[in-house]
């Protein structure tokens, strides 16, 4: 395990007759660990999806997929406040999260925001772990209101 140590001085204010402190011991020292290969990292995805469709049409039965990171140990999907017709789940089968909205109308935006759990060597290599997330797939129907 790596450790950083410095001395901290709690007066920063100098004095100009300092009194040695007779037990050199007692000094305060603040120590900074790097984490621990064991630790487990947060990570947020949001996904935002616009529909630009005519306005007398609207996507039905919409499913979107996207690939999380192989090293994921689990995510929860959070929707927006008074969504109505939606469902997100992760699916740990497959490490993908599934999206999936009833009716989606014309000029709306949706988003869902996925909370990620990574083991810390899931960060250490952050562009490979970046990849993995995606491509993210859409399917749905267009349909007349």
């Amino acid at each position: 395990m790596n450790l950083i140590s410095r001395r901290f001085d709690p007066n920063p204010n100098p004095n100009p007759n300092p009194n040695p402190n007779p037990n050199p011991n007692l000094n305060p020292t603040l120590t900074v660990t790097k984490p621990n290969p064991d630790t487990v990292w947060k990570v947020d995805l949001v996904i935002k999806i616009k529909c630009d469709l005519p306005e007398n049409n609207y996507a039905g039965n919409v499913v979107v997929k996207c690939p999380m990171p192989k090293s994921t140990l689990g995510v929860s999907c959070e929707l927006g406040q008074g969504v109505t017709g939606q469902s997100a789940e992760y699916l740990p089968a497959t490490k993908m999260v599934q999206w999936t909205l009833k009716r989606f109308e014309s000029s709306a935006e949706q988003f869902l925001r996925c909370h990620l759990a990574l083991p810390s060597t899931a960060i250490s290599a952050p562009e490979k772990t970046r990849k993995e997330m995606g491509p993210i797939s859409m399917n749905f129907e267009v349909l007349k209101s």
